[in-house]
């Protein structure tokens, strides 16, 4: 992925393999979301894709 590209909410949801609303739920005051306007967001992908890795290795991480 390109360092300085910047997603759509439902690109980021395609990445991730959830919904529109799981994105905006989750990722919302993060680093990476960026609110251009106020129907605007994009999410910095280099940096989208680092927190899905760390929540996906958290996730694997914990015991039943």
């Amino acid at each position: 992925p390109d360092a300085d590209r910047y997603l759509t909410p439902e690109e980021a949801a395609r990445i991730a393999g959830v919904t529109r609303r799981w994105i905006y739920r989750h990722t919302r005051g993060q680093r990476f979301w960026k609110q251009l306007s106020r129907r605007s967001v994009r999410l910095h992908e280099a940096g989208f894709r680092r927190w899905l890795e760390v929540r996906s290795s958290a996730g694997r991480s914990a015991g039943p």
